[in-house]
């Protein structure tokens, strides 16, 4: 149980932590457009990432369930697929940096008020909202349902779980 509770809590202020850190970088990065549309943007961000967190780590779950305890769990393809999505946005974030690191010399001598350079500085803030949410969901790679799927297991079961393995009450609870 102390492993389940280190892990769980140490997911939870990552994510926190991650994603609040994120949020900073789009504050940061759209801060000269209207501060009405910047706090629409953070709140759907905040919203897509939960959204995708939790799909992410109940698919894991759900997959954990279904090899090791022989559940029956249906799941849809897209719930599999949106299970690696972190992986996958983080190297097409990687690849698309690079290409934008290599134009960007072109855009620097163009005239900062044509539209051209408009288009540029609108997918660079984009790229930066893209890259939050790819750095948001780093920590779902790192989840691990094992730990997690035998902790909630044995926190919701540690009476029967005790009797089974025929665990003192005072070995299992301790003396009062």
């Amino acid at each position: 149980m102390n492993q389940f509770n280190f892990r769980l809590m140490t997911f939870l202020l990552l994510e926190i932590s991650v994603t609040g850190y994120s949020s900073i970088t789009i504050i940061g990065s759209l801060n000269k457009y209207s501060p009405i549309l910047v706090e629409i943007i953070l709140i759907l961000y905040y919203l897509i990432v939960y959204k995708l967190v939790k799909v992410i780590i109940d698919t894991q779950i759900y997959e954990e369930l279904n090899e090791k305890y022989g559940a029956q769990y249906h799941m849809k393809k897209w719930r599999q697929m949106l299970s690696r999505f972190p992986i996958v946005l983080l190297i097409i974030i990687i690849v698309v940096a690079q290409g934008y690191r290599v134009s960007k010399s072109y855009f620097i001598f163009t005239h900062t008020d044509s539209p051209l350079s408009l288009v540029y500085s609108t997918i660079g803030d984009l790229g930066v909202v893209l890259l939050a949410l790819g750095i948001s969901l780093l920590p779902t790679i790192f989840f691990n349902s094992e730990i997690f799927v035998r902790g909630i297991l044995l926190k919701n079961h540690a009476e029967q779980f005790r009797e089974k393995y025929e665990i003192m009450r005072t070995k299992w609870y301790g003396e009062k």
